[in-house]
């Protein structure tokens, strides 16, 4: 979607008479040469930030999952009903407050998981690698495609 993207305001600006932002195969080409370097961080930036609703998806799942722990749902429903000590509070708060650490860590932990799991088995096994299926998607050109039909 990115390429996409940007193939769409390159498109603009070049109709609209101006030159294009973004050239991709420019992009492309330094990116394949010499992929550390610092003028391409501002790109890897953007794709990891692109991952941060996912992760918070992924917490709010991690957390769920944790209050859906029926023992300890259960033994926190019991020290809630009669605990008027100072102890049974703090012990209370300690559960409450480790159930979302764990969901929390259980959120990250899955997103590494699959974003390790995506490009270091299943991409290579198919013969994938980023670079090319963005160099690819860019071939297609499909903002100009669009633009042609109407």
């Amino acid at each position: 979607m990115l390429v996409v993207g940007i193939q769409a305001f390159d498109l603009m600006a070049v109709r609209g008479g101006g030159a294009q932002i973004l050239p991709l195969e420019t992009l492309f080409q330094g990116i394949s040469t010499d992929p550390l370097a610092p003028k391409y961080w501002w790109l890897y930036a953007l794709l990891l930030s692109t991952m941060i609703p996912s992760l918070a998806n992924l917490v709010i799942g991690g957390l769920s999952l944790t209050r859906g722990v029926p023992r300890l749902s259960l033994y926190l429903h019991k020290l809630m009903d009669f605990s008027e000590s100072d102890f049974h509070r703090v012990q209370i708060a300690a559960l409450l407050a480790g159930q979302v650490v764990i969901g929390v860590a259980l959120g990250i932990a899955a997103q590494a998981a699959f974003v390790f799991v995506i490009f270091t088995y299943a991409m290579p096994m198919l013969g994938l690698e980023m670079l090319e299926v963005s160099r690819v998607v860019a071939g297609l050109n499909l903002p100009a495609q669009l633009f042609n039909l109407f």
